[in-house]
């Protein structure tokens, strides 16, 4: 008997849940177009040509210059899709 009402009610469950709401469709996606310049892809590092302490200097600055650059570049392209900016700040030339 127990067998028999688990096997009614497992039955009746299944259909129930086949039988429910349809889905909702998937909203049409949002198209964005940012600017060219937004999306361009980083360029290579430049690396250094020699060992030497002012030439690894003026590497690390070039590197630093690269990283900074991409980063402002990400901070507009969240500010063009209106995402959270925060921490982006533009960055100015210290050096």
């Amino acid at each position: 008997m127990r067998r028999l009402l688990l096997t009614i009610a497992t039955c009746c469950l299944m259909t129930a849940c086949a039988s429910g709401v349809l889905p909702m469709p998937d909203p049409d996606p949002i198209e964005v177009n940012p600017q060219a310049n937004l999306i361009v892809p980083p360029r290579p590092l430049p690396q250094p040509a020699t060992g030497e302490i002012q030439e690894l200097e003026s590497n690390h600055r070039e590197v630093a210059k690269a990283y900074h650059n991409l980063a402002s570049q990400m901070c507009r392209l969240l500010a063009h899709l209106q995402m959270p900016t925060q921490g982006c700040e533009p960055w100015t030339k210290s050096f």
